[in-house]
């Protein structure tokens, strides 16, 4: 009787521990721009240093008082200052670049890419709506897709689970 042989161990290869454990996908944005995306948590943006301790502060701040706004009927932006829909949109537009794959976008004007600044606040919400993962909707509620009455999220298009197509390949 003979026993069957193993098979030998193939070392992964960068491309396909990134292909395999990406997940990403395209997406459609509002403004009909086709972006290929892959999902990012706001836990791991922090350790990594990407965004700052006193910015991810401000967006849970920023989105307790538009749940308190929420659940009192008040205007959802009501006692929100200037300065924290800034940070908001900061925060965004730095996750975008992580989360967006291709095209390849940047924080300043690079050759071959897209500066973030360029892209519309309603696209970036989307992209940050249907990429952000790791418990985000505690700290920023008012991404949550398909929230209803949320105005930032209408403002990103009323974000829906079908505009999201999974194109493996």
């Amino acid at each position: 009787m003979t026993t069957p042989k193993k098979k030998k161990a193939v070392v992964t290869t960068v491309a396909g521990y990134k292909k395999k454990n990406i997940n990403e996908r395209t997406l459609e944005l509002p403004s009909g721009a086709v972006f290929r995306v892959k999902d990012v948590d706001l836990q791991s943006m922090l350790t990594k240093g990407y965004i700052s301790l006193e910015l991810l502060t401000t967006l849970m701040a920023t989105g307790q008082t538009i749940a308190v706004n929420q659940t009192t009927k008040k205007p959802e932006l009501d006692n929100i200052e200037k300065e924290q829909l800034g940070d908001i949109d900061k925060l965004a537009r730095q996750f975008a670049v992580i989360a967006v794959v291709s095209p390849k976008l940047s924080l300043e004007d690079e050759q071959d890419s897209i500066n973030v600044a360029d892209i519309d606040f309603t696209d970036i919400l989307f992209v940050f709506s249907n990429c952000v993962r790791g418990g985000a909707a505690k700290f920023a509620p008012f991404f949550q897709k398909g929230a209803p009455g949320s105005a930032l999220a209408q403002s990103g298009g009323g974000v829906q689970p079908e505009a999201i197509r999974d194109n493996a390949d």
